[in-house]
């Protein structure tokens, strides 16, 4: 945290602690006791890690000793936070639509996962699988990093 970071985060605490408003001298003392006084911002806490303990405390109780329970709930923040990536992998536009002309031939490599539509509608499936010439548009799944 800079300088002037932390200068601003006290000013506001100060504001806050005062509850003045508008009186300006109140405000000031405030700031300059928290600056005495060393106050600094508290640390943020990842929420994902709050949701790992709440769900450990949940499934596991208090029957544990805990280094289990932290075992546990490491194994939780990793899960949560792994669905949270390939969540934003989702989220991100990676599939890109492309019109076929309906020829034989496949257009990809044959071990890409592939949505396709034809008439009969839309399907996906493996490359190597689809009938390429009944096809009209296909779009390529990329899968998430580190995934197999």
């Amino acid at each position: 945290m800079t300088n002037e970071e932390l200068d601003q985060a006290r000013a506001e605490e100060a504001f806050e602690q005062s509850k003045a408003g508008d009186l300006f001298t109140d405000i000031a003392a405030y700031a300059a006791r928290l600056a005495r006084e060393g106050w600094t911002p508290p640390v943020p806490v990842d929420p994902d890690l709050n949701m790992a303990r709440d769900f450990a405390h949940y499934l596991l109780g208090t029957i544990f000793e805990i280094p289990s329970f932290q075992r546990a709930q490491d194994h939780f923040f990793s899960a949560i936070k792994q669905g949270r990536e390939l969540e934003r992998a989702e989220a991100k536009p990676g599939m890109v639509w492309k019109k076929w002309d309906g020829s034989p031939r496949k257009p990809i490599d044959v071990c890409n996962y592939v949505w396709v539509k034809n008439k009969q509608g839309t399907f996906i499936s493996y490359a190597k699988d689809v009938a390429w010439s009944s096809v009209t548009h296909y779009a390529i799944i990329t899968q998430p990093e580190g995934s197999k």
